[in-house]
């Protein structure tokens, strides 16, 4: 049986393992399950507490990484991206991340939240590598006219980063 997808269910997760850590690793369990419908639950949460303690949510990037190359609910897949806006990414999974962040700004037919929150996972991992500045710049360019509003601040936005 799975709980609803709601704010309250989720603060109530969040405070749960923010309590107690070692509740990260169900938590994570749920995520990584077969259930598309549990995965997807525990992808909102998942997100909340990566981005309030980043350490939480480091040992599992691998694996998160791996459920991204997998057919996932929208929900999860713009989860995980969002917070690979906001974590440092190991940099042994740099490579990956980029790759598959330059594929979701391409595919003009991901989501909007996706295409718009690789940009930005993209211009951190440009920070690291300044040599795919032009790369990156050239990518967002190319999509820049034919975006959504949304697609268009966050290229504003990151490009004056990059100057």
């Amino acid at each position: 049986m799975h709980l609803p997808q709601t704010k309250m269910n989720r603060d109530a997760i969040v405070k749960k393992v923010r309590n107690n850590p070692n509740q990260m690793t169900e938590l994570m369990d749920c995520f990584f399950s077969d259930d598309y419908r549990l995965c997807q639950n525990a992808s909102w949460p998942m997100t909340i507490i990566g981005e309030k303690k980043p350490k939480l949510i480091l040992p599992y990037v691998e694996e998160m990484l791996g459920v991204l190359r997998r057919p996932v609910h929208n929900s999860v897949k713009r989860n995980v991206i969002r917070l690979l806006q906001v974590i440092d990414i190991p940099e042994e999974y740099d490579g990956i991340v980029y790759e598959l962040c330059f594929n979701y700004i391409n595919d003009t037919k991901e989501m909007t939240a996706v295409r718009t929150f690789s940009i930005t996972v993209l211009c951190n991992i440009v920070m690291k590598y300044p040599e795919l500045k032009g790369e990156v710049i050239s990518l967002i360019e190319l999509h820049r006219a034919n975006s959504s509003a949304a697609f268009k601040a966050r290229v504003r936005k990151e490009l004056k980063r990059l100057e």
